[in-house]
C-alpha cells in the first residue's frame, strides 16, 4: 500500500523539514493544494531539491 501526506508549511525551512521527514518516514508522496500554500509548485521546487524519493504533488 502507498500511502501520502498532504504538505504544507509556513516557511521554507519547515517545508524541506516536513519533506525530509516524510520520506525518512517512509511516505510514498507528498501532497500540495493550491488552496493552503497558494501556487504549490514554489513548495514543491523547495521540497525537491532535497529529497530523493519521495513523490511531490498537487
Amino acid at each position: 500500500m502507498r500511502i501520502g501526506l498532504t504538505g504544507g508549511a509556513a516557511t521554507p525551512d519547515k517545508i524541506i523539514e516536513q519533506a525530509k521527514r516524510a520520506e525518512a518516514d517512509g511516505f510514498a508522496s507528498l501532497w500540495y493544494a493550491s488552496v493552503v500554500t497558494g501556487d504549490p509548485l514554489a513548495p514543491m521546487a523547495v521540497a525537491g531539491r532535497e529529497t530523493s524519493a519521495i513523490e511531490l504533488g498537487t
